[in-house]
């Protein structure tokens, strides 16, 4: 799994891993709190965005004047999209892992259900609007303004995983979820 506070605070509610690893209760409610916040930080700067575009803006249109825009326009939205698409995977995974085997999770099933829900739905919102905030950039600068300031976007929970994760738990990532047969 990629290193972000999602799969943290997945993993974390696992029991082999809370036991290896020494999880407390305490603990694994932090990564709840984290998820949360990292996913109001998505959603806040979406709204944000969103707002900004459409309820600011006197005339506001989707028009495409040029050639080179809807070319920038297109290779924009692939970039993010090849990037977008690994959190929602990655979401959807933990989420069919968490169906197949319940048991694997005790007391945290919440918590695991979360990580995997927020993390696909914020990739999946974050989508939306980057193809809709680039089918209203009328210039080529614009178009890349918007895509780097998506980038930014989809990496927050990346961001807060560096800066304030246990290390402990980012070994515990390294071991891919394995299924078992039932």
């Amino acid at each position: 799994m990629k290193e972000d506070f999602y799969a943290i605070a997945f993993i974390s509610v696992q029991i082999d891993v809370a036991t290896k690893f020494q999880v407390s209760a305490y603990q694994q409610s932090r990564n709840l709190y984290a998820i949360l916040w990292v996913f109001m930080m998505e959603m806040t700067l979406i709204v944000i965005i969103l707002k900004t575009v459409v309820v600011d803006t006197v005339d506001f249109s989707i028009e495409t004047p040029n050639v080179q825009v809807y070319l920038t326009r297109f290779l924009a939205t692939l970039l993010l999209h090849m990037e977008l698409i690994q959190d929602v995977k990655q979401g959807l995974r933990m989420l069919h892992y968490l169906n197949q085997h319940p048991d694997e999770f005790e007391s945290g099933l919440v918590i695991a259900f979360l990580a995997g829900l927020l993390q696909c739905t914020g990739a999946f919102f974050a989508e939306a609007l980057n193809l809709f905030m680039l089918a209203t950039r009328s210039s080529v600068e614009l178009c890349i303004t918007f895509f780097v300031a998506f980038h930014v976007l989809a990496e927050i929970d990346n961001i807060y995983c560096e800066a304030i994760s246990d290390l402990q738990l980012l070994e515990a990532l390294e071991t891919p979820l394995t299924y078992k047969r039932r």
